[in-house]
């Protein structure tokens, strides 16, 4: 699977007549809320800077770098060192819409503060699109996951052991894929990157509401949850089509390339491309091939046997093995449409019109009451 492209936007507005004063963040050595310092992290031509809000619990992060992407990033990161399991929570918005289409504001688990460390992190674009972004080895290139949301107004990133996954939504969180290995060993770092997309260029993004938890250990059992993922072949980055609480499996392509076709609960579900909810296909034209190809494969067998018998039974006198062979090749040559071969099998043929009409025209959907 190689093919999608899904797109929703959501513009949020902020307007606000009253203006409260900002202390400035403390030293790059002290507390600044609830993280204990901010930087660079790799080579900008423009420092970041953070302005914090205790009344608002709000982090103003001004920074530039060319990019966070590929082998090395460059961008103004607010962080805390933290380890084992971590929930990072945030209401993000950026202070212009001008500027590079792929700005970005990001919750993110760093191993280091180097540019080409290991990291996971959830990356809102500019643009609206948002991915977990991650590089899973020191140096490597940058891989991502887009999610099938555009610009959610509250993001989550969660590890629990050495997973990382992605919740999104406005009021209402809820989980939008992810689920990738990252090797965070031993302490990391944990908080807010922004990055300009332009190395000449200071953006600002606002994270709001902001929560830093460490979740204590699953008392229950897991929630199960499955994704239909394509997978771009050339770069192995993945989107996110389709997910679900529960179990779906064996996804194809449509013979079109419109839409996927996936199994669930004993039924063939469609999901068209550029929609969020799959449909149930009907169920009657499976059962009918079914039948249709067991009774076409009995009634073989039988004719052949039946007609085998029949010559056996007309050379009982003198079988030669020639009049056998013959026999036998007779059995076997079709006859015409208009024949007693055809004649005799006319429900079953009959029947094999009914389906593929039936599959080409199918009824419409039954209402439901209530």
């Amino acid at each position: 699977m190689r093919r999608l492209q899904l797109s929703f936007c959501l513009v949020l507005v902020c307007c606000s007549a009253v203006v409260c004063p900002r202390a400035p963040a403390e030293s790059a050595s002290g507390q600044i809320g609830i993280f204990e310092d901010h930087t660079d992290v790799g080579t900008v031509l423009h420092p970041g800077s953070v302005d914090y809000d205790r009344a608002k619990q709000a982090y103003t992060i001004s920074g530039s770098g060319e990019n966070m992407w590929f082998a090395a990033d460059a961008f103004q990161f607010l962080w805390k060192k933290m380890s084992g399991d971590v929930t990072l929570t945030a209401d993000i918005s950026f202070l212009t819409k001008t500027g590079n289409e792929h700005k970005k504001a990001a919750l993110m688990l760093r191993q280091t503060l180097d540019a080409d460390s290991v990291y996971a992190d959830i990356a809102l674009h500019a643009s609206g699109m948002t991915s977990l972004q991650f590089r899973d080895e020191k140096g490597a290139i940058t891989r991502e996951i887009q999610s099938s949301l555009s610009a959610p107004k509250r993001l989550r990133i969660t590890k629990r052991g050495d997973y990382v996954y992605m919740s999104l939504g406005d009021s209402d969180l809820k989980v939008a894929g992810g689920w990738i290995r990252i090797p965070l060993q031993g302490p990391f770092y944990v908080g807010l990157g922004v990055c300009s997309h332009d190395k000449d260029v200071v953006e600002q993004a606002v994270f709001s509401n902001v929560e830093l938890t460490q979740p204590p250990a699953l008392a229950s059992k897991p929630t199960l949850y499955s994704t239909l993922e394509t997978v771009d072949v050339a770069s192995a980055d993945r989107k996110v089509s389709y997910l679900a609480q529960g179990r779906f499996e064996a996804p194809n392509w449509t013979r079109d390339g419109n839409a996927f076709l996936f199994n669930r609960d004993g039924h063939i579900e469609r999901l068209e491309i550029g929609t969020d909810q799959p449909s149930v296909t009907p169920a009657l034209p499976i059962a009918a091939i079914t039948i249709t190809v067991f009774l076409l494969t009995r009634r073989n067998s039988l004719s052949v046997t039946t007609r085998r018998a029949t010559a056996s039974r007309r050379f009982m006198s003198s079988p030669s093995p020639e009049a056998l062979r013959a026999a036998s090749r007779r059995s076997r040559l079709p006859t015409g449409m208009g024949g007693r071969r055809m004649a005799k099998r006319w429900p079953t043929w009959a029947s094999v019109m009914a389906t593929l009409i039936f599959m080409r025209f199918p009824p419409p959907a039954a209402k439901r009451r209530g």
